[in-house]
C-alpha cells in the first residue's frame, strides 16, 4: 500500500479506531439484517418490520441533538466506551421475546439502541481529527469507511447463521459480544490524547449549547453548504431506496432475490476505491473529490435507470452498481473530511448530530414520497427524478464550494501537537 496508508495507521489511535468501526458496525449489521428476518418469520407481516424501522428512525431523530451535546460535553473516548457498554446491556431484553405478544420489547430495544447510536456515531467522527493531521483526514476516514463496508459483509452474512443456529438469543449474544469488544478496544491502552473540552462545551446549559451549535452551523460557510447538499442527496437516495425493488422486478423482470445480489455488488466498487484513497487520497482536496463524486454518481445512475431502453441484460446493471460504488465511497469520505476540517473541535458533536438528523429527516420524507408515488407512476420515471437531484447536488457543490475548503495541512503544526 502507499505511504499515506502506512502513515495513517501509525498515527496514535487510528488503527484502534478503524478496528473499533469494524467490530461495532459488524454488530450493528447483525441486528439490522437479523431482526427483520426474525420478525417476519414470527409474524409473517412486512408491517411489523416497517414499524420497527420507523420507531428506530423517530427515536434517532428525537435523541440526535441530545447525543451531539453529550459528545461536546464529555471526553469522547470514555463516552464511546460507556455508550457501547450501554448498547450491549440494552440488547439483553430481546432474549425474553418468545412470541407476538412480546414484540413491544423489540420496539423498545430498537428505540434505545437508535438513541445510543446518536452518541457513538458523532463521537467517533469528532474524535478522529484529534488523532491525525488535517492532511491525513481523507485517508483516515477512508480506512474507517473500508472497515464499515467489511463490517456490512461480515454482519449480514453472520446474521442468518446466528439465527439459524441459536435463534434470537444467539443473535443478541453475538451482537452484545461485539459491543463488549468495542469497549475493550477503547479502554485497554488506547493511544493518543484527546484535547480537553472547552468551558463553552462543558458549562453551558443544554438549551444554550444546542442553540450555539445551530449558530455555528449557520455561520460556518462549509457546514451550512454541507447541510444543503445533505438534503438534496438524501431526497434522491430515499426515493431510490423506495423504488429499487420495483425497478428490478417490474422493469428488469428479475426475481426479488436478485435485488440482494444487485445491492451486494456495490461493495466491489467501494472497497478498492477505499484502499486507493487510503494510499493516495491525501493528494486530492476534499471539495474537489466531493464535486467529482456527486456528478459522476449522477451520470452513472442516469445510465442505470434508463438502461431498459438499451438492454435487459442483468450484467449491465451489476457493472453499473459496481461503478456507482466508486463515487459513493469517495463522496462519503470527502464529505466527512470537509465537516471535520470546517468545524471547531468544541462543536463537532453537535454539528455531526445536526447533519445526521437532517439526513434522516430528508430520508424519511423521500422514502415516503417514493413509496406513495411508486403506486401510480412507473418506477423508472421516478428514478430519473433522483438522477436530476443527484446532478443538482453536484452542481450545488460546485457553486457552494467555489472558494476552496481551507488547505489540507494548513494547521499541521497544531494538529500534530494534538496527536503527539
Amino acid at each position: 500500500m502507499g505511504v499515506a496508508y502506512d502513515g495513517v495507521l501509525r498515527r496514535p489511535g487510528v488503527g484502534r479506531l478503524t478496528l473499533l468501526e469494524l467490530v461495532s458496525s459488524t454488530g450493528d449489521w447483525l441486528l439490522v439484517i437479523g431482526l427483520p428476518i426474525y420478525l417476519y418469520a414470527l409474524t409473517r407481516s412486512t408491517l411489523t418490520a416497517a414499524v420497527a424501522m420507523l420507531v428506530e428512525l423517530i427515536a434517532g431523530l428525537a435523541a440526535g441533538q441530545f447525543g451531539g451535546l453529550m459528545v461536546d460535553r464529555f471526553a469522547r473516548r470514555p463516552l464511546l466506551a460507556v455508550a457501547n457498554a450501554a448498547q450491549a446491556v440494552a440488547l439483553l431484553p430481546l432474549i425474553g421475546v418468545h412470541g407476538r405478544r412480546d414484540i413491544w420489547i423489540v420496539y423498545v430495544v430498537g428505540a434505545v439502541e437508535s438513541a445510543l447510536g446518536t452518541i457513538t456515531g458523532p463521537a467517533g467522527q469528532a474524535l478522529l481529527p484529534s488523532l491525525v493531521t488535517e492532511q491525513e483526514l481523507v485517508p483516515a476516514n477512508t480506512m474507517i469507511g473500508v472497515a464499515s463496508d467489511l463490517a456490512k459483509l461480515i454482519g449480514a452474512s453472520a446474521a442468518g447463521a446466528a439465527l439459524s443456529i441459536h435463534g434470537l438469543p444467539g443473535l443478541v449474544l453475538a451482537d452484545a459480544a461485539t459491543f463488549a469488544a468495542a469497549v475493550a478496544l477503547l479502554l485497554v491502552r488506547f493511544p493518543g490524547r484527546e484535547p480537553p473540552r472547552s468551558e463553552t462545551a462543558t458549562l453551558q446549559a443544554p438549551w444554550q449549547a444546542w442553540r450555539d451549535g445551530l449558530r455555528v452551523a449557520r455561520e460556518t460557510r462549509d457546514v451550512a453548504s454541507s447541510l444543503v447538499l445533505v438534503v438534496l442527496n438524501q431526497l434522491a437516495q430515499g426515493i431510490a431506496l423506495a423504488l429499487i425493488v420495483a425497478f428490478i422486478v417490474t422493469d428488469l423482470h428479475r426475481s426479488s432475490a436478485d435485488v440482494g445480489v444487485f445491492r451486494g455488488f456495490q461493495v466491489l466498487g467501494t472497497l478498492p476505491t477505499g484502499l486507493w484513497l487510503a494510499a493516495y487520497g491525501h493528494r486530492i482536496p476534499p471539495a474537489t473529490l466531493l464535486k467529482a463524486s456527486l456528478l459522476s454518481a449522477g451520470f452513472i445512475e442516469l445510465l442505470m435507470w434508463n438502461g431498459p431502453l438499451i438492454t435487459q441484460w442483468f450484467g449491465y446493471y451489476l457493472i453499473l452498481e459496481v461503478l456507482v460504488g466508486i463515487p459513493g465511497m469517495a463522496g462519503f469520505v470527502a464529505f466527512i473530511s470537509i465537516l471535520q476540517i470546517a468545524t471547531p473541535d468544541s462543536h463537532r458533536g453537535r454539528i455531526f448530530a445536526l447533519v445526521g438528523a437532517t439526513s434522516n429527516a430528508a430520508l424519511l420524507i423521500s422514502v415516503f414520497l417514493g413509496g406513495v408515488l411508486g403506486e401510480t407512476f412507473d418506477p423508472r420515471y421516478l428514478l430519473n427524478v433522483t438522477v436530476g437531484l443527484e446532478l443538482a447536488t453536484g452542481v450545488a457543490a460546485i457553486v457552494l464550494f467555489r472558494t476552496p475548503v481551507p488547505a489540507l495541512g494548513a494547521d499541521s503544526e497544531r494538529s500534530t501537537a494534538n496527536v503527539e
